[in-house]
This record gives structure tokens, C-alpha cells and sequence, in this order.
């Protein structure tokens, strides 16, 4: 779902079906940096990255971040070493 070539578009596909969006329909999202699936870790302060995603799939007046999952014990979850988590 990321491209760092064009950050400021998204595609999302489902089987043939595809909706494009464009940098005004996306929101930025700082990410933070990794949160251990182990053991709880203090959250890094400083921005590492940026995710744009649909302003759509938010509500406004609230604050979000994103942090990238480190380790496995999340699996049973569906949530995986590297994945994005908001």
C-alpha cells in the first residue's frame, strides 16, 4: 500500500477494483518510530516517517500517530514484525 516514489498518493486494489487518491484526499500521519510486540518500550518522540492515508477513514478533531510493529508475538493478531499500526 506505500510507495515512497509518490508518498502523496495511495492506491488501494481489491481484486480488480481500484480507488486512487490524490494528496488532497489524504491525511499525513507521523510515524514514531517501532513499538516492541513483546515487551512494552517507550515511544520514540522524534517524527521518523510520514504514512498518507484516506481523510475518510478518519474523524476529525482527533490526533493520530503510527507506530511499526517489532517482533512476532502479535501474530495471532494478524499483526506482523514490520506492519504499521495506528
Amino acid at each position: 500500500m506505500k510507495d515512497d516514489s509518490l508518498p502523496e498518493e495511495l492506491t488501494l486494489k481489491n481484486g480488480e477494483a481500484a480507488i486512487e487518491y490524490k494528496e488532497d484526499n489524504l491525511k499525513k500521519l507521523a510515524v514514531y518510530g517501532n513499538i516492541a510486540a513483546v515487551i512494552s518500550i517507550q515511544m520514540n518522540e522524534e517524527i521518523e516517517n510520514k504514512l498518507y492515508l484516506p481523510k475518510e477513514w478518519f474523524t476529525e478533531n482527533q490526533q493520530y500517530f503510527v507506530l511499526k510493529v517489532k517482533g512476532d508475538s502479535m501474530i495471532g493478531a494478524n499483526i506482523n514484525n514490520g506492519d504499521y499500526v495506528m
